[in-house]
């Protein structure tokens, strides 16, 4: 059980954990240049910056392999003070003429350098355990993405195995990304399709973010899964995505103090079943 205590600044709820965020849009139909211009009159300050600049107190917008006739935009390091500057960059985007595509995705960072090596493989066993209910929030076309594949069995064994020895993991095109920490300090949660609504993607880190605070606090959601309805994650199944799985998740989630009702009530109304 957590002892997260939520508040309300400025018409958003937010976590008393000092949690960091960073943020990755991928848009389509967009040039580096129009993003640039129109987030600066948004009143997000932003630079147009190389792929490998990480000058993370700063937005870069840059351009993205995987979306070649769009443009990306990578956050600087936001906490919940600046978190409303998000939804004015995702504004900016749509005014701009941003379009979402297959191509397009948003990875939410989510800072976890504090994590003993022992957290970090109970998150990441916890997010390997309940795919089927994480992935009741995603669209079809995520599941089977080369840039954010589901974790499997293999995986969560290698990783466990790196942290054991002090060695990093070696592949960051994961659904959730632990590679992410040895460069970041983050966890990459790669998997949510593209957006270009701002309430969506914040929702999606919110629940992200309760992953991370879960890992802190020891809870092992494999053993709460058979009183809680969630069968554990088999890859091999048809069954990739389940929408009462993630009802029960996002219950227990809220529930348990790592998500909040209103969040929680988001994601069930707008997000299950709407991918």
């Amino acid at each position: 059980m957590s002892d997260m205590q939520y508040t309300t600044k400025g018409g958003q709820i937010v976590s008393n954990r000092i949690n960091t965020f960073g943020f990755e849009f991928e848009w389509d139909n967009i040039s580096t240049g129009r993003l640039s211009r129109v987030l600066e009159e948004q009143g997000v300050e932003n630079y147009i910056g190389g792929r490998y600049d990480n000058d993370y107190t700063r937005n870069k917008v840059t351009t993205d392999g995987s979306v070649p006739n769009g443009a990306e935009l990578v956050s600087k390091i936001i906490t919940n003070d600046t978190m409303p500057e998000i939804f004015r960059a995702v504004q900016g985007a749509k005014k701009a003429g941003a379009k979402i595509t297959r191509k397009c995705g948003v990875h939410v960072h989510i800072g976890a350098g504090h994590l003993t090596d022992e957290q970090v493989g109970l998150a990441v066993d916890n997010w390997f355990a309940v795919q089927s209910a994480v992935n009741a929030m995603l669209s079809s076309s995520r599941l089977h993405n080369q840039y954010a594949k589901q974790l499997d069995a293999r995986t969560v064994s290698r990783l466990v195995n790196c942290l054991n020895n002090g060695n990093t993991w070696g592949d960051r095109y994961n659904s959730l990304n632990a590679e992410s920490l040895s460069e970041h300090g983050t966890f990459e949660f790669r998997g949510h399709q593209g957006t270009l609504n701002s309430t969506k993607a914040l929702a999606w880190a919110r629940f992200c973010e309760g992953f991370v605070n879960m890992a802190e606090d020891g809870i092992m959601l494999v053993d709460l899964i058979p009183l809680q309805g969630i069968r554990k994650y088999n890859a091999h199944t048809k069954d990739a995505k389940s929408l009462e799985e993630c009802r029960t998740l996002l219950r227990w989630m809220t529930e348990a103090g790592y998500l909040t009702e209103a969040n929680r009530n988001w994601l069930t109304v707008n997000k299950l079943g709407r991918n």
